[in-house]
């Protein structure tokens, strides 16, 4: 048995708080006037449609008269003036255009950044009832639009109002759009069509999306507009079709931009609105953001019905809504909660989808962030947040945590659910979470499976869909692979601990998720409930004195603060001057541990531990602090008494015989012996060393040492 412990390095690396890296940037260069400026647009593309004389189907730009209406033909757009010239023509009739055309957009890239970009027929009095696409893939680099219209039938993006088209393999990068009012996404702000099969296939976005108007005069707070339908969506914002016969498909879109939107009433990754009764599919998309805000203020007109904010949709109060092989991961999911509106205008929000009106199901779905604190509303779930018709959940996971703590506190059964509301729900089975969570607001409903393994999920869950992260105990959605720069279950999180009756945090995944859950729950994770080092609360959460060696650099200072609380440790930590714990003088035996050759008459082992002080003469004596762990149990902590004797020499006994350690310089060792230890499976001893003064009675800390951890095997 080996009788010289080397030091255990412990080295953190807290993966799920810091992403890995962000897709939003902004463009290039300021741009100057309007791409709808003369001598910034081209419609040469637009001879085959030019007239002699006008009519309802017509309209007039720069002399030249061109029929907008009733198109069944296909238009290349070779070029960034070619498509502000079909932008042109369709803001400058208050109609329908290009009903049943197609634009082909040929070139491999446009840069818009020159100029501002005026949407696609840019208002609800206008409509572009045709196809955009690209054959080959087309990259569409530095839209900027900008408006401070406070006319809530405003309508923007690459698109402002859309018809009856499909829009296919398009991204658009170093995107920005900003708006005071109105429905606005990356490709499309408002869409109402009249016809069945509409996809939006193959588009990604980085948009910087900003829906925010002047503040209230009277009370200096947000408040959102009158219209119940502004949104802002990642890809689209309001779909407003009616009649069940007219289906609307997302497949393959990934958003990857932000969305900072205080004044719009609904929010979605992928389609801030679904109003009608028409049917909606969303089939392996993307929303992997750095930020999504939302105001809580509703307008007075419609409360808080009619608002919402989901990671994929807003709001679902049409049709039925199917969400297939979705992915949603966003930094920072907040509200911007102002207290001015009525008690019952309270916001909507779920991980997937906000506000439930009409049914929605989810199938191999995947949230993988913390939800915002839901101590304000009721309105919170990790899928949905109101839940006013059906959902049915199946082969999803809930890899992150979503907090909904409502009105019935910490223990509340509500405290964390996938839904919320008390409608129709059906578990479609195979469903997973990080912990112990609740599908709706009763003990009585059968529960996610939590993950505790990688073999927990494996056998289950489809592997065409699904696949393994190297260092998590987590799947990922295969679609969402190159997309988890916001991930908070990847490598060194274990949430599986986790549970609100009382858990023991024993390692550094388990650690790192606890503050993740910490941050998650705003008050209801502070010293008072979640963290408390002493009273009624304490027991909550234990936290292994082994883990008083973890860096903390890096996490949130509250959880720091209440972390180091219930471990006892002191905010003074020796900057060198006093203990040698690091060896920084090149000495090998600056801290070691020694275990007897032998046990002893109680048929138990003693260990003794030695510290390298550098300045015997900087304090009185010093008091060792000694806890032990084993596997996820917890042995005694020991305090010493003050050790006021110090060696210049150790000698260690080994089964060779005597190895004599002297300490260098002015160096001096101290030891602890601690007598009648079980040594029977290995055990981490958990080593701390605290210089002190002594007046009479009153001891005094003036400085502590580094934690450092002993890995200690079982002995024969």
């Amino acid at each position: 048995m080996k009788k010289l412990i080397s030091i255990l390095l412990v080295v953190v690396m807290l993966v799920a708080m810091v992403p890995a890296m962000a897709f939003t940037t902004s463009a290039a260069t300021t741009p100057s006037g309007s791409w709808a400026d003369s001598g910034n647009y081209d419609l040469s593309w637009a001879s085959s449609i030019i007239k002699t004389t006008t009519s309802d189907n017509t309209v007039t730009v720069d002399g030249v008269i061109y029929n907008v209406v009733g198109q069944n033909g296909t238009f290349t757009i070779a070029d960034e003036a070619d498509l502000a010239g079909l932008a042109k023509l369709s803001n400058a009739a208050n109609k329908q255009v290009f009903n049943g055309a197609t634009f082909k957009l040929t070139a491999e890239s446009y840069n818009l950044s020159a100029h501002y970009w005026d949407p696609i027929s840019n208002h609800i009095n206008k409509k572009f009832r045709a196809s955009l696409v690209s054959d080959n893939g087309t990259t569409i680099d530095g839209m900027t639009v900008l408006s401070t219209s406070t006319d809530n039938n405003g309508c923007y993006g690459l698109i402002g109002n859309a018809g009856n088209g499909s829009v296919k393999n398009i991204t658009l990068t170093n995107a920005t759009i900003t708006v005071a009012a109105g429905c606005v996404g990356s490709f499309t702000g408002d869409m109402d069509s009249t016809s069945n099969g509409t996809i939006y296939e193959n588009l990604k976005s980085d948009a910087h999306i900003t829906h925010e108007s002047a503040v209230n005069p009277d009370t200096g707070k947000h408040y959102a507009a009158e219209n119940a339908w502004t949104s802002a969506g990642g890809i689209m914002g309001t779909h407003r079709n009616s009649g069940t016969d007219r289906t609307l498909t997302f497949k393959n879109c990934v958003f990857t931009g932000i969305i900072d939107a205080p004044t719009a009433n609904n929010v979605g990754g992928i389609l801030a609105v679904n109003r009608p009764n028409c049917p909606v599919t969303i089939e392996k998309c993307v929303v992997a953001s750095e930020l999504f805000r939302f105001g809580a203020q509703r307008h007075s007109g419609d409360g808080y019905i009619w608002g919402g904010m989901g990671g994929v949709v807003g709001i679902n109060n049409g049709g039925t809504l199917s969400v297939k092989e979705t992915y949603v991961s966003i930094d920072n999911f907040s509200v911007l909660y102002e207290e001015d509106a009525s008690s019952a205008q309270q916001p909507c929000i779920g991980g997937m989808v906000g506000n439930v009106g009409t049914a929605v199901s989810f199938t191999n779905c995947q949230i993988d962030m913390l939800g915002i604190n839901g101590n304000m509303s009721s309105h919170h779930g990790a899928f949905t947040g109101r839940h006013a018709n059906a959902v049915t959940i199946g082969s999803c996971v809930n890899s992150g945590a979503f907090a909904s703590i409502g009105g019935t506190g910490w223990n509340g059964v509500n405290t964390f659910r996938w839904v919320a509301g008390g409608n129709t729900f059906t578990d479609g089975g195979n469903n997973f979470a990080s912990f112990e969570q609740r599908y709706k607001n009763d003990y009585t409903t059968t529960t996610p499976t939590v993950i505790e393994s990688v073999e927990t999920w494996k056998t289950t869950l489809d592997s065409n869909v699904w696949s393994e992260r190297e260092g998590s105990i987590y799947p990922i959605l295969k679609v969402a692979k190159d997309y988890a720069q916001y991930s908070v279950s990847g490598a060194g999180v274990d949430y599986s601990f986790f549970n609100v009756a009382g858990c023991k945090v024993t390692t550094q995944e388990e650690l790192n998720a606890m503050a993740n859950i910490s941050y998650m729950m705003g008050n209801y994770g502070s010293s008072t409930h979640l963290m408390a080092a002493s009273g009624t609360n304490a027991t909550r959460v234990v936290i292994s004195p082994a883990l008083a060696t973890a860096d903390m650099t890096g996490y949130n200072a509250t959880f720091k603060n209440s972390v180091n609380a219930k471990l006892g440790v002191a905010n003074k930590v020796d900057d060198g001057t006093i203990f040698d714990v690091e060896n920084t003088d090149g000495n090998d035996d600056a801290v070691f541990a020694q275990v007897s050759l032998e046990k002893n008459e109680n048929n138990l082992y003693d260990i003794r531990f030695v510290i390298t002080v550098n300045d015997i003469s900087a304090c009185d004596g010093v008091m060792f602090e000694v806890a032990a762990s084993r596997g996820d149990k917890f042995g005694a902590f020991l305090e010493s008494d003050v050790v006021i004797n110090a060696y210049k020499t150790v000698v260690e006994i080994t089964a060779d015989g005597e190895v004599e350690h002297t300490a260098e310089g002015d160096a001096y060792y101290v030891i602890c012996v601690v007598n009648n230890v079980d040594l029977s499976a290995e055990t981490t001893f958990t080593v701390r060393a605290n210089a002190v003064t002594v007046e009479g009675k009153t001891t005094t800390l003036i400085a502590q040492s580094a934690a450092v951890n002993f890995v200690v095997p079982a002995a024969n």
